[in-house]
Parts: structure tokens; sequence; C-alpha cells
């Protein structure tokens, strides 16, 4: 089934599919929404001569993937009976509330990727997993809740999770990240082999804070740790560029 129409009101911007049908590269060409997407190029087509000629340089092009390479493709399929029925301080209707408490649509939006680590590497004392969100000093003894583990008799003990932001409106809140799958390295829409893949867990924040600021945090998990180690490579090589 197609996409539904944007939203005339420009409050959001998703595509909406049926849960059996694909998005990717071709919807994005034929989009009508911008007449600019004639100079869209995928992250294969795209180089030094796509760029102005005075920041044509390797640098650029180094920050640039990186960038690339921290933007995800979001995937929600479910939509959460906590949904308001407006945006914080107008009255224009909120995303997707006439879908609450279905799973009818499946939703894609894009994230950024904020942060990696690991439950034994804990950022100060507070411990990240979502089972236990309090003050400590032990690692966590939680297992990766990845769907994988959940369904396995032996489930992953070592394991990262990973921070996507992204707006509330895409991810609401915990059950809808439950229902959450990011793509990683979605370069192009016929070859998926280097595409790999994050699960959402849980969301950063309050309820109400988010709904305000439209601005969702989003905890992911992954325990394989050639993935992690590599996501944690594109966060921590920024911080040179700083």
């Amino acid at each position: 089934m197609a996409a539904l129409p944007f939203d005339e009101r420009c409050t959001h911007h998703c595509d909406i599919f049926s849960v059996d049908a694909q998005s990717g590269e071709k919807n994005f060409r034929d989009c009508t929404l911008n007449p600019g997407h004639k100079d869209f190029y995928t992250v294969s087509e795209f180089g030094l001569e796509q760029l102005p000629i005075p920041f044509r340089s390797n640098n650029y092009m180094e920050v640039i993937k990186n960038k690339i390479d921290r933007t995800v493709k979001i995937s929600v399929s479910c939509t959460s009976s906590r949904r308001p029925d407006t945006y914080k301080g107008n009255n224009l209707p909120y995303p997707f509330r006439e879908y609450r408490g279905s799973n009818i649509w499946k939703r894609c939006g894009t994230g950024y990727m904020e942060i990696t680590y690991s439950l034994n590497r804990p950022i100060g004392d507070f411990c990240p997993c979502p089972e236990c969100k309090t003050l400590q000093n032990e690692p966590c003894k939680d297992v990766c809740p990845c769907p994988e583990c959940k369904n396995s008799q032996k489930p992953k003990t070592e394991h990262y999770y990973v921070v996507i932001s992204t707006a509330t409106h895409v991810v609401y809140d915990r059950s809808e990240a439950e229902q959450t799958i990011i793509e990683l390295f979605y370069d192009s829409e016929t070859d998926n082999a280097g595409i790999e893949y994050l699960y959402g867990v849980d969301v950063i924040g309050n309820e109400e804070h988010r709904w305000e600021t439209d601005s969702c945090n989003i905890i992911c998990v992954t325990h394989n740790p050639d993935l992690a180690a590599r996501l944690d490579f594109l966060c921590e090589i920024t911080k040179q560029w700083r």
C-alpha cells in the first residue's frame, strides 16, 4: 500500500505504510514534497564532486561520512494509546492519534546516533538498563533485552546500549520503543548486505518533556560486540573535530 499523504499542516513528516509494505530510496525519489529532490544522491553516489569547490577535501568528506554513518532509519510498528490529542500548547492535532492502540500502520522516520555504552561501562553511577534505572555502583546483571534473546533459553549477558535521538512524534513512549527497529548503514535500496540492526527497549526522560519539546532519545540494544565497537568508534572520533 502506498504511503499516506504528508500532513499539509506541516506538523510532522513520516512515511506511513501498512505493516507489510516497504519504504526506501524509490519512495524518496518519487516524493513530490520537495522539487529539489532531483539533486538527491545515494551514499554510493556521493563524493567530492558533489561538494562545493571550496569544500572539496578529504577532511570534509570524513566528517560528512561520519554524519551519514550515524544517521539511521527508524521503523515503528505500533502506536501508543498514550499519544495526546494535540501538540503541547496549541490545538494542532497530534500525529497518528487516530491510530492509538493499534499496530495497523508502520511508520518510518530518521534518527541520529548520539552515544554508545556497555553495561559494564555505565555513565557515571547511573545504570542505563531499562529495568534498573536506579543509582548504583554495581554493574547491571540483566540479560540482553533484544527480540532474539527474549525468545532464547540462553540469552546473551554481554550487550551494549546505543542512544538514538529522534522526534517524539516518531517514537512517543516505551511501548512504541519496544516495537522499534533501527537500521544502520542503510545506504542502498538495491544492496542491503551492509545493514545492521538495533532494537528499541525504552525512551529516556519524562513524557511531559518529550511531548513539549518533540525530542526523544531511544535506548536501543545489540549483543554484537563488533557492531558495538564500530559504533563506539564513530562516536569517539568526533571528539577530534571539536
